[in-house]
């Protein structure tokens, strides 16, 4: 049997460390400062009920979905808390919500309690889908549609695409006699007319 020459035995141990090295490096790039600042602020605010539900630390998967957010963001959420005395511990998605500035949940309940809507974001929601989600849907049903919607508008509200609230549309009378001038102004035009713009003229008796 060959023996293990010194050069061998410094790789082979060089190696181990390498591989202990990333192990450690993998097992701290989730970081658990957020998640251990939220437990114990919301232990203060639910008391055993949340230790109860969630456990004396964080679960896996709230630090790897907290890790990504800035510690200032997880501060809201607990704030958010406080501001809308929320009575029963938010879930994971639900605290999300609330970290980053969105709460469809009670933006719904504001909806279907006929309260005023707290933003432009709300507003454009009900417009889109308020009536479905009052008379033609279950509740369940309703909010996911709430929901999905109210999360179409922030993001455009987000990404700067949110129309201007304050833009006013164009008195009635204004606008027939744009579309009059609009419409007269192709009959005139040169360019070949569709079926049914032939149709138009025939009916008044051009």
């Amino acid at each position: 049997m060959k023996k293990p020459t010194m050069d061998g035995l410094r790789q082979l141990v060089a190696s181990q460390q390498v591989s202990e090295s990333q192990q450690q490096t993998e097992q701290s790039t989730v970081s658990t400062e957020a998640t251990d600042w939220l437990w114990e602020k919301m232990a203060e605010i639910y008391g055993e009920q949340w230790v109860r539900e969630n456990g004396m630390k964080a679960p896996n998967m709230w630090n790897l979905a907290l890790n990504g957010l800035p510690i200032s963001t997880v501060k809201n959420g607990v704030a958010e808390i406080v501001k809308q005395r929320i009575a029963w511990p938010p879930n994971l998605p639900k605290f999300i919500e609330l970290a980053q500035g969105v709460d469809t949940d009670g933006a719904f309940d504001r909806f279907i309690n006929r309260e005023p809507a707290l933003s432009d974001v709300e507003l454009k929601t009900r417009n889109e889908c308020g009536h479905a989600c009052r008379n033609l849907l279950p509740e369940d049903k309703a909010r996911a549609r709430f929901k999905n919607v109210y999360l179409k508008w922030q993001k455009r509200k987000d990404e700067g695409k949110m129309p201007d609230t304050n833009q006013k549309a164009l008195p009635k009378h204004s606008a027939d006699k744009l579309c009059d001038r609009l419409v007269q102004e192709r009959m005139r035009s040169d360019k070949p007319k569709t079926d049914l713009e032939i149709r138009i003229e025939k009916l008044r008796g051009k």
